[in-house]
């Protein structure tokens, strides 16, 4: 039953970036949705499974947006991959270390796409307004990410209470 739902959300949030985001954007930057939630399913989910859903998020993205296929979804991996092993050492079940995880993961996705679109000779800006861009990001994806993380929190305490009642 999980991974219908995950990929509902996964629907959902990249129909919700494609439409969405474009109305609340501060200039040209507006949140990565999709990061967000590959971020919330390394968290929640871990493992190789969640190596594996973060992968389609980013090849969904690949698709979706102009440019070479591919670019995205390593990046998504790599960045995955490098929370996966840090949640390990980590405490990340505070809202405070989940919603600067979240920015981080959005910044560095933006920063990595924009530094391998420039290397491999994609029209694009320069690295100066490259890393601008990607730290706006961050910051406008943090900020989307409280409420998001609030809920996910609630949700996962309403399960787990949930569930405690049933185990006797």
């Amino acid at each position: 039953m999980r991974y219908p739902i995950i990929a509902l959300i996964i629907y959902l949030t990249v129909a919700a970036q494609t439409t969405l985001v474009d109305t609340i954007q501060i200039g040209r930057i507006g949140p990565d949705l999709p990061a967000m939630v590959a971020v919330a399913i390394a968290l929640l989910h871990g493992g190789n499974g969640a190596l594996l859903i973060v992968a389609v998020i980013g090849l969904l993205e690949d698709a979706l947006w102009p440019g070479r296929l591919g670019i995205s979804m390593a990046w998504y991996l790599i960045l995955t991959w490098a929370l996966l092993a840090g949640r390990e050492r980590f405490d990340l079940q505070s809202l405070s270390r989940r919603v600067t995880v979240t920015g981080l993961f959005a910044c560095l996705l933006a920063l990595g796409i924009g530094t391998t679109r420039l290397a491999v000779g994609e029209p694009t800006i320069g690295f100066p307004a490259i890393a601008a861009h990607a730290a706006g990001i961050g910051l406008y994806t943090a900020t989307v990410a409280v409420p998001f993380w609030l809920a996910l929190t609630w949700c996962e305490n309403a399960v787990r209470h949930r569930l405690a009642r049933y185990e006797i």
